[in-house]
Order: structure tokens, then C-alpha cells, then sequence
């Protein structure tokens, strides 16, 4: 299916390097989706979103170079591969040793990322209020886990150890819709979903708990992503408040 070319914020990319041959951007859920072809060499691109953004996924559509990942919770300098368990990678030359800004998303020249002559595609999320939260924090390895706020029940938390090869793991309320949470798949290969009681995650009101003491989510630096179950957000790109 073609992407198309539409934004709910009329982007000029004229002050970037690349310009997206095809992209979709949508400012109140803080999600931009760019097809764009590789430069080769440390560039820029304007992502139009309305805050800068806290995690970004790449794909050579072309080869078999793997998925590339940046997150807000690790130095610029650092990136992850999405299809293995491979902790954080140094790497400068992937994202130009420079995290996005409220207006540019920077990329180097290596070939997963923006490699010459490649086209590309990229998933880029900021952060929204009662929407979606991106941050790290540090395990405990005690069952009396971490609590990490985000504002708003999750619907899904993607978690991954960026100090230890660990899997990529996800917990959602339509599998486990009762806390506390035990089943679990992994993003980075196909085995069948974990339900395992030493891997569970308490999903609340005003965010989650970690409750294990598995080394995958509760030890050392970990990164997640999570999305809100009934998202308070309106169209204008504001919280939702009670009248």
C-alpha cells in the first residue's frame, strides 16, 4: 500500500537535507512515518511534530541491514537493533552522535540508517500527554520493582535492557487485561507469548510497576515506551481535563 503524502501540519522541509519522498505525520498522537532516500552522509531531516522526538525506528527497505533504533533514554552517540536482543551499540555515525530536536531529526552515514543510495523508512513518536510516555529507569532486581509515571493507564509498555542482551519484551491489557500482567511477547523473534508468572507488570492508573525480578526488565538501565489505554488527549494536541 502507498503511503501517503499528508501532514496535520503543513511541514516545510526545506530547512532539512532530505526531504521524504512519501511521509505521514500526525501532531496529536505524536507520530511521524518518513520513506526517504539515503544521503550517505550527515544530514538532516525535518520530522514536523510538535515536540522533539523520543524514539526512532529505521529500516533499509532494500537490504537485510537490521532495524535501528533510538531512544531518549540512552546517549546519541548509542543505538539498538529492534530484531535482536543485543544491548546498546556504540556508534556515532548512525544518528550523527546528535539526538532530534524540536525540529531536525540527525542522521550519519551508516548504512542502516542513511546509507548512500538506500531508501529508507522511519517510525518517530514524541512524547504526548496522556497519550504516550518515553523514559528509562533503573532495576532493582527485587520482586518490589520500579514504579515509572506516565500520566495515564498503559494499554502497552515495550520494555528493553539496554545494558544486557535481553529481549525486546511487550505487555498489553488485551491478553492480560487484570493486573498483575504476566504475558508477554518478545519483538525481536517469533516464539509464542511468555506466561510466565516471573515476568509480570503491574499496568495502573497513573502508570507501572515493575514486580519481577528477572534480569530482562529489572536490572541495570532499562527503556520503555508506553501508550495509554483511554488516551486524554483532543484534537488540538492538549491533555483532556474534566469540565
Amino acid at each position: 500500500m502507498e503511503l501517503e503524502s499528508r501532514t496535520t501540519s503543513g511541514v516545510d522541509f526545506s530547512s532539512g537535507d532530505i526531504t521524504p519522498t512519501a511521509y505521514s505525520i500526525n501532531t496529536t498522537s505524536g507520530i511521524g512515518i518518513y520513506h526517504y532516500t539515503c544521503t550517505g552522509a550527515n544530514a538532516t531531516m525535518v520530522h514536523g511534530l510538535s515536540s522533539a522526538p523520543k524514539m526512532l525506528i529505521t529500516k533499509s527497505l532494500g537490504d537485510t541491514a537490521p532495524w535501528a533504533v533510538w531512544h531518549t533514554g540512552m546517549n546519541p552517540t548509542n543505538y539498538l537493533v529492534l530484531d535482536t536482543t543485543a544491548a546498546e551499540v556504540t556508534g556515532t555515525a548512525m544518528w550523527n552522535s546528535t539526538a532530534p530536536s524540536s525540529s531536525v531529526i540527525s542522521l550519519g552515514s551508516d548504512g542502516q540508517s542513511n546509507g548512500s543510495g538506500k531508501n529508507n523508512i522511519m517510525y518517530a513518536f514524541s512524547d504526548v500527554k496522556g497519550y504516550s510516555a518515553f523514559g528509562a529507569y533503573e532495576g532493582n532486581s527485587n520482586v518490589d520493582g520500579p514504579f515509572i509515571y506516565t500520566g495515564f493507564r498503559p494499554a502497552m509498555v515495550i520494555i528493553k535492557n539496554i545494558d544486557r542482551s535481553e529481549p525486546w519484551k511487550i505487555w498489553d491489557t488485551k491478553r492480560s487485561p487484570y493486573n498483575t500482567t504476566e504475558n508477554t511477547l518478545n519483538v525481536n523473534d517469533d516464539t509464542a507469548q511468555n506466561s510466565s508468572a516471573v515476568q509480570k507488570l503491574g499496568l495502573y492508573a497513573n502508570g507501572f510497576k515493575v514486580r519481577t525480578t528477572s534480569t530482562e526488565i529489572n536490572t541495570s538501565t532499562c527503556v520503555y515506551a508506553a501508550f495509554a489505554e483511554f488516551p486524554l488527549v483532543s484534537s488540538n494536541s492538549k491533555a483532556g481535563v474534566a469540565r
